[in-house]
């Protein structure tokens, strides 16, 4: 339950389904012992983990609705049917694709061995953002259970923008309008979630240093561009506000435009410096159709250029 709940949902045998779709995350095998490839679509699926255990923090889910607290939002009856809907399709989900892992294991089993180039850093990246999974579902540790492995990578990738759709249904189901205070607490979740995980992109050394801790920050970000474009924002903005510019004054005459600060494309997915620069940038003066801009720059098509 929530600390401080933000909206009640009554229905019985409502928070049983949201365990077992969590613990169906918890059966995917992590990408220790496998490709670069498979290691960055464990990150991307423990990240959608993280994203609903973010979500079920901010409700309180009961039997009978009438245990709410006095003040406290209660969903309708129509609502909470929809979420066992949607709860039960992320758990049909889980359960297609365990069988097609199970599958491919059984008409291949002389395959080779996955290939040499995993990621120390991703991996250890996967293993922090479970962690923080956990530590929100109010757990220490994963329990022992079978777990199996998904090798067919296009599949890996339908099933993550499948359940990534169904997460989103879930959240949109209790629209921010209609329960400000649970809403309220999410963005303060994804917040903490987001400098987190900062934190973890600098402190990540592998033993044999050939990784930098950019390596995770541009995996880190691949993976919530695809399943949690709130984290991924959130994560953007925490690398601006760490850049440590200084501006002078700036003038702008006739068509000129300027910008201040660091620009990400919203698809950008590479290397940067995490820790960010601290440049220092006198008065400036633009006029007729001259373009400024005075900070970083990460990638794609740039604001500027229009």
């Amino acid at each position: 339950m929530a600390e401080v709940a933000g909206l009640v949902i009554g229905g019985v045998g409502l928070a049983a389904m949201f365990d077992v779709c969590m613990n169906a995350f918890d059966r995917v095998e992590s990408g220790k012992a496998y490709g670069k490839d498979y290691q960055e679509a464990a990150l991307s699926l423990r990240t959608l983990q993280l994203r609903l255990a973010r979500w079920r923090e901010t409700v309180e889910i009961v039997e009978d609705s009438s245990q709410a607290n006095y003040g406290v939002p209660v969903a309708s009856q129509a609502q909470a049917e929809l979420l066992g809907d949607l709860l039960g399709s992320i758990e049909g989900k889980f359960k297609d694709a365990e069988k097609a892992g199970k599958l491919h294991k059984f008409k291949n089993p002389t395959a080779p061995p996955p290939p040499a180039d995993g990621s120390w850093t991703i991996n250890a990246l996967e293993e922090k953002v479970q962690t923080m999974s956990l530590e929100r579902q109010k757990k220490t540790s994963v329990a022992q259970k079978t777990r199996w492995v998904l090798h067919d990578k296009k599949f890996f990738s339908e099933v993550i923008a499948t359940l990534t759709r169904q997460i989103k249904d879930v959240e949109e189901l209790f629209p921010a309008n209609q329960y400000p205070v649970q809403q309220t607490a999410l963005t303060k979740y994804v917040q903490q979630d987001g400098n987190a995980l900062t934190k973890a992109t600098q402190e990540l050394v592998p033993p044999s240093e050939v990784e930098e801790p950019e390596v995770a920050a541009a995996a880190l970000l691949k993976a919530t561009a695809q399943v949690d474009p709130q984290l991924k924002e959130v994560l953007n903005q925490i690398v601006q506000n760490k850049t440590g510019h200084t501006y002078g004054n700036l003038t702008l005459t006739d068509q000129a435009k300027a910008l201040r600060g660091t620009f990400v494309a919203s698809d950008y997915d590479g290397p940067r410096d995490i820790k960010g620069h601290q440049n220092k940038y006198g008065d400036t003066h633009a006029s007729d159709q001259t373009k400024v801009h005075e900070g970083d720059v990460y990638g794609g098509r740039y604001i500027l250029d229009d």
